[in-house]
């Protein structure tokens, strides 16, 4: 049986739930799908500049975990040639 999913704390949710390029239709677009914690590990991470450590205390998470998010969020960033 797995581990229930604990709770993260997310400051700020995405004001968005979809983004695409200007000028190219929806349905051309790819498209790549990322939970909410993941989007604030990198929110946190990468567009706040934090540490690990104060990233994961924001979070109210273990920093192993934190890292698990942001190399989850962008492996799904990746096209299949990426990969």
């Amino acid at each position: 049986m797995p581990r229930p999913r604990i709770e993260r704390r997310v400051k700020e949710p995405p004001r968005f739930q979809r983004f695409k390029p200007v000028g190219i239709p929806a349905r051309l677009s790819e498209r790549i799908s990322s939970t909410l914690d993941e989007f604030e590990a990198l929110r946190l991470s990468d567009y706040k500049d934090l540490g690990h450590q104060t990233a994961a205390d924001e979070m109210e998470i273990f920093p192993s975990i934190l890292t698990g998010l942001i190399e989850s969020a962008r492996k799904s960033g990746k096209s299949d040639g990426e990969r």
